[in-house]
């Protein structure tokens, strides 16, 4: 209890050394205090801390937050100067720049979704746009819902079954993270399909071998990516990862299964519907 104590007090005397310094530095600071607060819970309520004591803290930084007065100028400088930065930094600058308060509702738009709908069109480009030789069949037998499918249906289905499995052995994702991390590990599928599609109409059947090496490679770098991307998002080890991701493989199995059974055991119950409906048509 006393560690605590000792703690809420250095805490407090540094916001009051912080109140001057730029509104990243408090907010970062606020930032981590915060989070501390809040996983420390149940151990403070065990050791006996005063609630009033951090429900006092909790509010003292909430009023030093809506006190900021974000320098632009500043903000901007810092920008400038960033390289690879941590997403509290980009969260500050976005804030400083903005000149928007602490009680707005901010709508995040991310470029995730736009990777998933560039790597549709890539697929689509590249069902109609190779060249004859490799692709003999006309351009006119496909259509935008084949590429939508090979490309949406996966990434579901990934989604939902990595979700379902590292929620019950401590993943940190959302079922949101998940999907957000998926779509931009297609990119190296644009990247590579779009041109392998343009060199195609210039190979000879002889030299389809180049346009194979480089599909899988792309396929390989997008597979090391999410491979990557899983680790990060649930922080898991590299071994946990490993087995998170085939077991991820088991699960997209067994949705598909449980996909098929069920689409197979309703069209038996519309057949067995419209049979009876026929056979009363025809009793009466």
């Amino acid at each position: 209890k006393s560690d605590y104590e000792t703690l809420m007090s250095t805490i407090s005397s540094r916001m009051d050394d912080l109140r001057e310094e730029m509104a990243y530095n408090q907010l970062s600071f606020y930032s981590v205090v915060f989070n501390l607060l809040w996983s420390e819970r149940q151990n403070m309520a065990i050791h006996g801390v005063d609630q009033a004591q951090v429900l006092a803290l909790f509010d003292e930084i909430w009023r030093n937050a809506e006190l900021l007065k974000p320098n632009k100028e500043a903000a901007q400088a810092m920008q400038a100067e960033a390289a690879m930065v941590e997403p509290l930094s980009i969260a500050a600058h976005a804030y400083a720049m903005s000149g928007m308060k602490l009680s707005d509702k901010v709508v995040v738009v991310g470029s995730g979704t736009i990777g998933l709908l560039i790597t549709i069109i890539a697929y689509f480009y590249n069902t109609i746009g190779t060249g004859y030789i490799f692709n003999p069949r006309p351009s006119t037998s496909f259509n935008i819902m084949g590429a939508i499918t090979a490309v949406v249906a996966p990434l579901l289905l990934w989604t939902v079954a990595n979700w379902c499995l590292t929620t019950l052995f401590e993943g940190e994702g959302s079922m949101g993270d998940i999907f957000t991390a998926c779509c931009y590990c297609l990119t190296p599928l644009p990247l590579i399909i779009i041109p392998v599609t343009i060199i195609s109409n210039f190979l000879t059947k002889n030299e389809g071998g180049i346009l194979t090496m480089l599909q899988s490679f792309a396929y390989i770098w997008m597979g090391l990516l999410l491979f990557f991307a899983m680790m990060v998002t649930h922080d898991y080890s590299a071994g946990k990862n490993v087995l998170a991701c085939l077991g991820t493989i088991v699960g997209m199995a067994f949705i598909m299964f449980i996909g098929v059974l069920f689409s197979s055991l309703m069209a038996k119950i519309v057949s067995f519907v419209v049979n009876i409906v026929n056979e009363i048509s025809y009793r009466v």
